[in-house]
């Protein structure tokens, strides 16, 4: 009876210790609200809902919920931003950064909602930033894209700036997109996004509307910069990853880039007057 009872303190003691654990990695800071406007919410691991104002700390496998008067600022440690705008659903699933060498990896889930992402230092590496929604994988190489995802959730990715958007069906095919200004989509069940294409007025205001007021993005800078200089060598809080694009895997590869640069030829000099 004695060892039966030891037995069963010791395994509610691992027990505890092992919840802590968990509780301490999914509270590790990964960046801070920027702007925010009213009817944005967060929820952090084991918490209930609460109101984003500016400055708050964002954690790893936060969600990050807006209603239609939404909107909300992320700026991650990397210095690297997530606008999102309303009627929009996101988690941070991933986050890994060194800031000695910049290197890292970001994954978020978004499940309805248009965002802007402005890449850091993560995106500077191949493979290291992606955008999973429920019908494509969305790849960031060093740039700025729009990522649009509909209540059936069909995907538009927009190709801001940068070196190169991929989108990737689940288990399908793969179109990269080099050119700025170009755009590609999903729907539900599809084997692979559409043809790359110019984007559209529409698509195209999303990518250069309001989101955020540039005081209030000021203002949390210097509480990015302060939790950067406090990190160790190397941040981990990664215990679910979202899919990563497989350009082996890939069966096709659609390429939109821009045609190569005419110089322009120089004028004949003038004759030498006799």
């Amino acid at each position: 009876m004695i060892l039966f009872r030891a037995s069963l303190t010791l395994a509610f003691a691992l027990s505890i210790i092992a919840a802590s654990a968990v509780t301490a990695s999914a509270l590790t800071q990964v960046g801070v609200t920027g702007a925010v406007n009213p009817e944005s919410f967060g929820i952090q691991p084991e918490s209930s809902q609460k109101l984003l104002s500016v400055g708050d700390n964002v954690v790893f496998q936060e969600r990050i919920r807006t209603e239609a008067g939404g909107r909300a600022e992320i700026l991650f440690l990397d210095r690297s931003s997530l606008n999102v705008g309303p009627d929009a659903d996101v988690v941070i699933d991933d986050f890994v950064y060194s800031p000695q060498n910049g290197t890292g990896t970001l994954a978020i889930s978004a499940t309805k909602g248009v965002l802007r992402y402005i890449g850091g230092a993560i995106s500077k590496n191949e493979d290291s930033v992606t955008i999973n929604t429920p019908t494509a994988v969305i790849g960031i190489r060093g740039g700025i894209a729009v990522v649009e995802v509909g209540t059936d959730g069909t995907t538009r990715a927009l190709f801001v700036y940068g070196r190169e958007m991929t989108i990737q069906a689940h288990g399908g095919e793969i179109v990269r997109i080099t050119r700025p200004g170009f755009a590609s989509s999903i729907g539900k069940n599809a084997a692979r996004p559409s043809t790359p294409a110019k984007a559209s007025g529409t698509q195209l205001a999303l990518a250069v509307g309001p989101t955020t007021s540039k005081s209030s993005t000021t203002a949390t800078v210097n509480a990015v910069s302060a939790a950067v200089t406090k990190m160790p060598a190397v941040t981990t809080v990664s215990t679910l990853k979202a899919t990563t694009v497989n350009k082996a895997a890939a069966t096709a590869v659609v390429k939109a880039s821009a045609p190569a640069a005419v110089k322009p030829k120089k004028a004949p000099a003038p004759p030498k007057k006799k």
